[in-house]
Order: structure tokens, then sequence, then C-alpha cells
């Protein structure tokens, strides 16, 4: 008996599968859908493998007691089913009700992130200055690059504002003298109040448009000029005639987003600061000393790595060979 109620699943499964196959239904549809194709009467299950023929057993609480008494006492299903004499006719009805639980909604595994903390190899100073080099070389050239295009850009654009007024001003020159020539030509036969017309209709004279600015900043406005001799005065800079004009190049040369990247007093105070000492470089070797690791010149010179607040590092002078804390210290061979 089991082996025939199996086959009836396995049927109505091929025929879903064949017809629209199960990728629409979750565990809770697909249960219904089977009732459905199983016992088109509510509470039938009709077995047709039977060798005895068709059943269509309506399935009772007084049926389900009689069977879980029949198997408790030891009987198979299938014993416990011959036992109440089922007749392969249309009246042998047993009913049951089958309910259909809601499926419990599977919880997420909990994850966690795992972090992993990237070892970057340490560098020598000289991969450290090759690098800083590297990339300095590559901003420089990157930031002539953009320069060189805002530059090109702006001469196009200003070659292309000039042919237009000339064309326009040809264009005018042409009217005016196509308007002389027809006043000359019926002059012979006109009053001078006709003539006083044909003067009013020429066309007036029009300036050719100012070429559009192309830059960060054209001019200086009134509070502009106020902060610009502010901050010389706090810097104690004594300001030369052509400052405003040098600082106006200053800022203009810059790349739109450079220049806004910062304020404009900020800017100014750039302008008026004093240049940035220059940097002599020397070679220079490893030294172990009292567990510290130092660079040392070939004047005796003893430098230490420090990094800054803002990441860089910088070789910091702080002796020389055999003085003071470095008394005991050799020059590297």
């Amino acid at each position: 008996m089991t082996s025939i109620i199996i086959n009836n699943f396995y049927r109505a499964l091929l025929r879903i599968e064949e017809e629209e196959g199960f990728s629409k239904y979750n565990a809770k549809t697909l249960a219904v859908r089977l009732v459905d194709d199983l016992y088109p009467e509510d509470g039938y299950i009709t077995l047709e493998d039977d060798p005895r023929g068709n059943f269509r057993i309506h399935m009772n609480d007084t049926f389900l007691d009689r069977m879980k008494a029949d198997i408790a006492k030891g009987l198979s299903i299938s014993d416990a089913l011959d036992s109440h004499g089922l007749e392969s006719d249309e009246k042998s009805k047993q009913v049951v009700t089958v309910p259909i639980a809601e499926p419990e909604p599977v919880k997420a595994a909990d994850t966690k992130e795992i972090k992993v903390k990237e070892v970057k190899p340490k560098l020598t100073k000289e991969q450290k200055e090759a690098e800083k080099a590297a990339k300095a070389e590559k901003a420089a050239a990157d930031k002539a690059a953009k320069e060189a295009k805002a530059k090109a850009d702006a001469e196009a654009k200003a070659a292309k504002a000039k042919a237009d007024a000339e064309a326009k001003a040809a264009k005018e020159a042409k009217a005016k003298a196509d308007a002389e020539a027809k006043a000359a030509k019926a002059s012979e036969d006109t009053s001078d109040e006709d003539i006083k017309k044909l003067k009013e209709a020429e066309p007036k004279k029009v300036a050719p448009p100012k070429p559009k600015f192309v830059g960060n900043m054209e001019k200086l406005t009134p509070t502009h000029d106020k902060l610009f001799k502010k901050v010389a005065a706090d810097l104690k800079v004594e300001m030369a005639a052509d400052a405003k004009k040098k600082f106006l190049a200053q800022v203009n040369a810059l790349d739109n987003k450079d220049f806004n990247a910062k304020k404009l007093e900020e800017h100014m105070k750039a302008f008026f600061a004093p240049p940035p000492p220059e940097t002599k470089e020397e070679e220079c070797s490893p030294v172990e000393y009292k567990g510290k690791s130092y660079w040392v010149s070939g004047d005796g010179t003893v430098y230490e790595t420090q990094i800054q607040e803002d990441g860089e590092e910088i070789d910091k002078n702080v002796g020389k060979v055999g003085m003071a804390y470095f008394a005991d210290m050799e020059m590297p061979a």
C-alpha cells in the first residue's frame, strides 16, 4: 500500500515538472498543488495501482483511529488497510483532513567579517627615496599636462572668439558699403529728407565682444584687495607695486580643482610665504648602534629616520660620530 501512495505522488510531481517546472513553487504552494492533484474532492485519496482495483478512500477520524490501533498492535499499514475490508467500488470511502503547516523561516547563519591586515615590507632608504621621487615626478607630469591642456583650450577658445568677431565686423562692413553704394546711386534723384532717412537706416557700429575670461580669478574686488593687504600686514611683508598682478598670475596658473581646494586667504598666505629651504642629498650608510638604526654620511653626520604627524618620513640630524651620545660609534667601512 505504501508503494502505491509513493507512485501516486511520483506521478503527480512528474506531471507538475513537465507542465511548468518547480521554479515558481515554494514548499507550501507545492504541497497545496499536490493536494489539489491527488485529492480532487476534499478528504479523498485514490489508489490506482492496488491489484484489487482502484480505491477511493474517505479518511475520517474514525478510520484513522482504527488504523493507529492496528499499527500499535504490530500490523503493517497494508495489513491494517486489509483488515478493514476495502472493496474496489465507489462506495468504500474514508475521509481525512490533511493539514498543511506553514514552513518555518530559515534563520541566516551569523556571519562575521574577518579583516586581514596587509603587512607591507619595510623599504630601504634608497627604495623610499626612489618611490618618493617617482611619485613627485608623476605628479609634476600630470600637473604640467593639465596646465598645457588648459592653456591650449584657452588659446583655441580665444582664437575662435577673435575669428567670430572678425567675421561679424566684415559682415557689418559689407552691409555698410552696400548701404552707402545704394545711397550714392539714389542721391541724384532723392531729396534731402530721403537722404536723411537713408543715413538713419544705416547699421550702427557695434564694438566687437570682449573675449571671455579663462582662468580662476580675473581681478581682485575691493573686498579681496582689503584681505590681500591684511594678509601682507599680518605676515609683515612689504607689498611690491606689481604684487596683485603677480598674485593673479599665480592663482590663474593653478588647476581649477587645486584653486578651489583652498580658501582665497590660504592662496594669499602661500603667495607671501618665503620659499622653502633647499634640501641637500648625501650618500649615507646604515649603522646599527645601541639597538637602533642610523644613517651616517661621509663627514660623520648621524641621521635618524623619523615619522611626522602627517605620515611623512624625514632624516633628522642627531649628532656626529665619536661625539657625545655617539662617542663609541665607528665610521662605516
